[in-house]
């Protein structure tokens, strides 16, 4: 990565000059809102900070570090953020912006203040990406898919080892490819790789992004090892008359139905039906949202059937197919 020092370099001596607003920390307050986990929160110095890198992969920035200046650039659509260690100075889209605590880059890692991060999260690259992610045809239906668990979370393990946040990545991915083929669709994604992504936090991707419909992907799991089958859960009534319209439930309901016919048609798994439930990641969601069981990891049967990437795909190919039966019925 090639950066121009001296002129970086300048603007921050200049910068120094100038009188700015330091920001209280607001560590707290970004845990509260979901937009940072605890995980994310280091002490340096006796000063509270946000491990930002982990926010870059979860939200989609890019960011590069230059290990010799220790200068960090972070962008995404078109906007630009750039930071400098032991430096209370960023340049935010060209203009100097001042933080407290002052910016901390080390092995590889960027360290910024609660008020710097909240700035960026909430006032540079939301906006940037909002902008963008909310225009499309009239005629799409902007699904956001959610592969459940990952990173320091393994979901249900099975023999072997088997993890529930290695079979979810891929049957999302999976189910990305396949409703990608159609013009129709447009797919968001709440991780893409192994990582962490607390529960609020994909509730705020999918409300970001504008989606349409979201859907959770699941792996169950029982004491009884005889428990079989896939089933799909939508936000129960009694939850959804406080926080969601009458109407997103409804159709949540609908998206539910097709999908467990679609599967139990394709795949020919015991259908376990359609239920409501409490889950905290349907509940921070403003549109129709389920959470799809695609069998149990704790069932001999469909747990070698979970191993077979022909399988997983057909899985994916069968919640596309309900994706489509909710469509026309629109």
């Amino acid at each position: 990565m090639r950066i121009n020092i001296r002129s970086i370099t300048l603007a921050v001596a200049l910068a120094l000059l100038a009188t700015g607003c330091a920001t209280t920390n607001r560590g707290g307050r970004l845990v509260s809102s979901g937009l940072v986990s605890s995980q994310d929160i280091a002490n340096i110095g006796g000063y509270s900070y946000v491990k930002f890198d982990n926010l870059c992969d979860r939200y989609g920035i890019d960011c590069s570090i230059d290990s010799v200046s220790k200068i960090a650039v972070m962008r995404q659509n078109g906007a630009t953020v750039k930071v400098m260690d032991r430096s209370e100075i960023s340049l935010v889209n060209g203009y100097t912006k001042k933080f407290t605590p002052e910016t901390r880059i080390t092995d590889n890692h960027v360290y910024l203040s609660p008020g710097l991060a909240d700035h960026i999260l909430t006032g540079i690259f939301r906006k940037t990406a909002s902008s963008v992610k909310t225009v499309k045809p009239s005629s799409q239906l902007r699904i956001v898919l959610d592969a459940g668990h990952g990173g320091k979370d393994p979901g249900a393990i099975g023999r072997g080892g088997l993890k529930e946040k290695n079979i979810t990545l891929d049957i999302a991915q999976r189910l990305k490819d396949v409703l990608d083929r159609d013009s129709g669709y447009d797919v968001v994604m709440t991780r893409n790789s192994d990582v962490f992504v607390p529960l609020t936090t994909r509730s705020y991707i999918a409300n970001n992004a504008n989606g349409d419909a979201f859907i959770s992907i699941h792996v169950n799991s029982a004491r009884k090892k005889a428990a079989h089958g896939f089933e799909v859960y939508f936000l129960s009534s009694a939850v959804g008359k406080k926080h969601k319209a009458y109407d997103d439930i409804a159709e949540a309901t609908e998206l539910a139905k097709c999908i467990t016919s679609a599967a139990s048609y394709r795949l020919g798994l015991a259908n376990r039906g359609v239920k409501p439930a409490k889950f905290c990641v349907l509940k921070g969601t403003y549109m129709p949202s389920v959470l799809v069981e695609v069998g149990f990891i704790s069932n001999r049967k469909e747990a070698i059937n979970l191993r077979s990437p022909e399988y997983r795909q057909s899985i994916a190919e069968s919640i596309a197919d309900g994706i489509a039966a909710y469509r026309r019925r629109k």
